[in-house]
C-alpha cells in the first residue's frame, strides 16, 4: 500500500496534528500530550522582532506524545521547531490561536526526532534483522536527515542482498570489496530452477536499483522527503516480494479467477 503521504511531510498545524499510528501496538495513534508542550523563541526571531514589526516567528519545541489505546500508552518525547504566522482579518485584526506577546497566528510544527522513532511502514515479522535494523534507524532519521535516513535505506539493501546469498567480497581477494551495483547485477542474473522465483528476483532487483540511484543522491546531493518517501514505497514492494507474498498471492487469484470465470472461492471447489 502506498504511504500516505501526508502524514510525514512537514510543517504540520497544531491544532491539527496527522494521526500517526503507534509502533508499539500497531492499535492506536500518538495524540499530543497539551500540558507537557514546551516551547522558546529562538535567538533569531526575537533579534528580528526587537528591530522590525514582522509577521513571523520560529521556536524550539519539546513536547509528549500518547498513544490513545488504552492498553499501550505508550509515551514518545519528540523535539522539533515551531513556527508562528501572524494572520490578520479585513479589519486588519490579528487571527488564530495561538498568542504571544499579544500576537495571534496559525501554529506550524516540524518535528526533528521522535523517540521511539515512528514506523514509516510495516516491516514483516520475516524480514531478517539485519535488514529491519537499517530500515529502523532510517526511520531514526527520517525527520531530522533524508540524506542520512536513505543512507540506511542503502544499507538494507546490502543486507538483503548478502541474506540472499550475494557475496560482499570477491572470492578472489578477500579485500576486494563488490559494489552494490554489480551485486545487485549478480542477484539478477543467477539462474533459478524455479522460473517464477527466477521472474521475481529479476523484478526485485529492478527495484533495488532504484533504491541504489536514490541512496547516490542521498550521498552526494539535496535529497527531498518526497524522494525518501519513494525509496520507502519501493522497499516496502520488495519486502512484500521476499518475505509476505501478499502480492503474489493476489496475482495468482487474479489469474484463477479469469482462467475459470469464477469467484476464487468457487473456483476452488468446482
Amino acid at each position: 500500500m502506498p504511504i500516505v503521504r501526508s502524514l510525514w511531510k512537514p510543517p504540520f498545524e497544531k491544532e491539527e496534528l496527522p494521526h500517526w499510528l503507534c509502533p508499539e501496538c500497531h492499535a492506536g495513534h500518538l495524540r499530543l500530550v497539551e500540558d507537557s508542550f514546551k516551547e522558546k523563541e529562538l535567538l533569531c526571531s526575537r533579534n528580528a522582532n526587537s528591530k522590525d514589526d514582522i509577521d513571523y516567528h520560529k521556536y524550539s519545541y519539546s513536547t509528549i506524545f500518547e498513544c490513545d489505546n488504552t492498553r499501550c500508552n505508550e509515551s514518545f518525547s519528540s523535539c522539533g521547531h515551531l513556527e508562528v504566522f501572524i494572520t490578520y482579518d479585513n479589519f486588519g485584526l490579528f487571527e488564530g490561536k495561538y498568542r504571544n506577546d499579544l500576537r495571534m497566528g496559525d501554529v506550524r510544527l516540524t518535528p526533528k526526532y521522535f523517540h521511539p522513532s515512528l514506523d514509516i511502514f510495516p516491516i514483516p515479522s520475516t524480514c531478517p534483522e539485519s535488514v529491519a535494523k537499517e530500515i529502523k534507524l532510517s526511520f531514526q532519521l527520517f525527520f531530522c536527515s533524508p540524506a542520512a535516513s536513505a543512507n540506511h535505506i542503502r544499507k538494507s539493501i546490502e543486507n538483503l542482498l548478502t541474506d540472499s546469498g550475494i557475496e560482499r567480497f570477491s572470492k578472489k581477494n578477500q579485500q576486494d570489496f563488490i559494489s552494490l551495483d554489480n551485486r545487485i547485477k549478480i542477484y539478477k542474473s543467477r539462474n533459478s530452477s524455479d522460473a517464477e522465483r527466477e521472474r521475481v528476483e529479476n523484478r526485485v532487483g529492478e527495484h533495488m536499483l532504484a533504491i541504489k540511484w536514490i541512496g547516490n543522491e542521498g550521498s552526494h546531493g539535496e535529497l527531498s522527503r518526497d524522494d525518501l518517501l519513494d525509496a520507502y514505497d519501493i522497499l516496502e514492494i520488495i519486502l512484500d516480494e521476499l518475505y509476505v507474498g501478499h502480492k503474489k498471492a493476489v496475482e495468482d487469484k487474479v489469474s484463477e479467477i479469469n482462467k475459470t470465470k469464477k469467484p476464487f472461492s468457487g473456483a476452488k471447489s468446482s
